[in-house]
């Protein structure tokens, strides 16, 4: 299973559209004419049921027959999909009360099925617009929240080239909000948002261009440079090696904490930044 290059930044500009939607919204976040989607998201009660983009529709029956024990022929599984389609029910959740599927496979094929989907760029560009309906009943236990799902994303899409900085990040940043960007672009490589992060998705979007501006600023390579949102807390961020990384602090005595491990590790000044941050309200509970 892979993700597409590219499918962090997608994810990130999808998702944080859900962002301005109350935290109990049920609908569908549709991209394309009526007459043709080109993408759409499913959501009830705020989280992340699935995704759906143009040429993936039957994506994740594939998935799923994979998943199947014993295997799921073309036939039954064609069969399966026009019955949970008339019953209105979710065919993943039918296979797994059938004994046909774990309730663990199902999850990963959910999730992984949704950041794919999600990270095709060309299914996603258009404006969206917001269709409310009814809750449809999905358990919550196959539906993913917002940070969630770009973390799994930004994992898989470049294990090979960000593997060993998402580690040193962690090392560096413990179980702070952290990321890695490219240099200079801000192109999201990876990132560590743990589900009860307070952190928004647009806010990282916006202290990951802050961070690029800023460090792009910078005289030597072995400067931290830093600012703080209007939550109290301050974003830090420092080059290596290419790559842009990134972390918030909670309060300035957890922003002494980091900055102090971080001169241990060769970074020996802090400078608050003069590029303004565009701030976006904490909006993720």
């Amino acid at each position: 299973m892979s993700v597409a290059t590219s499918g962090p930044d997608n994810v990130l500009r999808v998702l944080s559209e859900l962002e301005g939607l109350p935290n109990d919204a049920t609908g569908a976040l549709a991209f394309g004419p009526e007459t043709k989607l080109s993408g759409v998201v499913l959501v009830e009660r705020g989280r992340v049921c699935w995704a759906a983009a143009e040429g993936l529709q039957r994506r994740l029956t594939g998935l799923l027959r994979e998943c199947c024990s014993p295997p799921l022929g073309a036939d039954e599984a064609e069969q399966l999909f026009v019955e949970c389609r008339q019953r209105g029910r979710p065919m993943g959740e039918v296979l797994v009360e059938r004994g046909r599927v774990s309730p663990e496979a199902l999850r990963a094929a959910l999730l992984h099925h949704t950041a794919e989907s999600l990270a095709l760029g060309e299914s996603w560009t258009s404006a969206p617009r917001w269709v409310p309906h009814r809750a449809r009943g999905y358990q919550s236990a196959f539906t993913f929240l917002p940070v969630e799902l770009l973390s799994y994303a930004s994992t898989m899409a470049q294990p090979e080239k960000v593997g060993d900085a998402c580690e040193r990040l962690r090392v560096l940043a413990g179980e702070r909000n952290s990321a890695v960007f490219d240099m200079p672009g801000a192109t999201l490589l990876g990132c560590q948002l743990p589900e009860d992060s307070t952190t928004s998705l647009r806010a990282l979007s916006s202290a990951g261009a802050w961070a690029a501006k800023s460090l792009a600023e910078s005289t030597y390579a072995s400067t931290l440079k830093f600012t703080r949102d209007r939550s109290g807390g301050v974003w830090v961020g420092w080059s290596d090696a290419g790559l842009t990384f990134l972390v918030h602090c909670h309060d300035r005595n957890d922003f002494s904490v980091l900055v102090r491990t971080l001169q241990r590790h060769g970074w020996n000044a802090a400078v608050q930044s003069s590029v303004p941050l565009v701030d976006y309200q904490v909006v993720l509970t």
